[in-house]
């Protein structure tokens, strides 16, 4: 798509407000910036959001025989940069599954990361260095129950966190406990031991804003600022138009008419482009921008 330039009602982190945007090539432009030989796309009958950072929650690719299929499903959902769990249940070879993993997710369409979803039982040091090296986003650090969590090592992980400032955050598959019990306890227990943590809890497949900068993944996705890149959503404006309330509802749980990555289009009315060749991402500066 050549340079182009449009405007209308934008939506980011749970603000709508009127705003115009300017692409060449890959990236969001400064409007100083802009060519003077512009294409003007008409959106007036759309909501401008971001293209979405996912969890692979519902569909772990990593688990599937055939995960270009399956990132389809993401896609749909306006998915430009997905975050793909790596599974590790033992200290041994998981650098090499990991090396695997990467080479089995090259024919993505979609932009990806690889987040490290690591049991408490073999969680160490080492894990902690290498993916703070390999530039992970975060750390999941999973546990059937909390009392899991008291066999860990903490201290040493605070340690290891040190060498570059990965964030880890949690989850407990199997609790009686409530949920804000749980990051109750967890908060108490990063914060006794100086663990680095994403901010709040990953509780559904989107990512918000703010694990987007505690993760150092904005400001380059997941946003509409110059110089990020050119990841949007276009979602179709109701009739009667649209206040806060209404476009909150509709960024959730409405799927976009047109979703575009890096100023290529990938989806159109659920129907997915087969031509992109996703990238494979790293994380910038942790909690830069926080």
């Amino acid at each position: 798509m050549r340079a182009h330039w449009f405007h209308g009602i934008m939506y980011e982190n749970n603000q709508s407000f009127y705003g115009e945007l300017f692409v060449n090539k890959d990236k969001f432009l400064e409007p100083t910036e802009a060519y003077s030989h512009l294409l003007n796309m008409n959106v007036n009958k759309y909501v401008i959001a971001p293209g979405h950072v996912m969890l692979d929650i519902s569909f772990p690719l990593s688990r599937s025989p055939s995960p270009e299929d399956l990132s389809y499903s993401y896609m749909k959902k306006g998915c430009t940069l997905l975050l793909v769990q790596f599974f590790i249940n033992s200290r041994y070879q998981f650098k090499l599954e990991y090396k695997q993993l990467i080479e089995k997710l090259k024919n993505l369409h979609v932009d990806f990361m690889i987040v490290p979803r690591v049991s408490s039982q073999v969680l160490h040091p080492d894990i902690i260095r290498y993916f703070a090296k390999e530039k992970a986003p975060f750390i999941i650090v999973d546990a059937e129950s909390l009392e899991q969590f008291d066999e860990v090592p903490w201290g040493w992980i605070a340690q290891a966190q040190s060498y570059r400032r990965i964030p880890i955050t949690y989850s407990v598959r199997n609790s009686r406990n409530s949920e804000m019990n749980n990051e109750r306890f967890w908060t108490n227990l990063i914060s006794n031991y100086g663990i680095i943590g994403l901010s709040q809890p990953i509780c559904e497949e989107r990512l918000s804003f703010q694990a987007l900068k505690d993760s150092g993944i904005y400001p380059y996705k997941g946003t509409l600022r110059p110089k990020a890149y050119a990841d949007y959503n276009l979602y179709e404006q109701s009739s009667n138009g649209l206040i806060d309330e209404d476009m909150n509802f509709l960024y959730h749980e409405t799927v976009p008419a047109v979703t575009v990555m890096r100023g290529k289009v990938t989806q159109v009315r659920q129907v997915t482009a087969h031509n992109l060749k996703g990238l494979f991402f790293k994380s910038s500066i942790y909690k830069h921008f926080v």
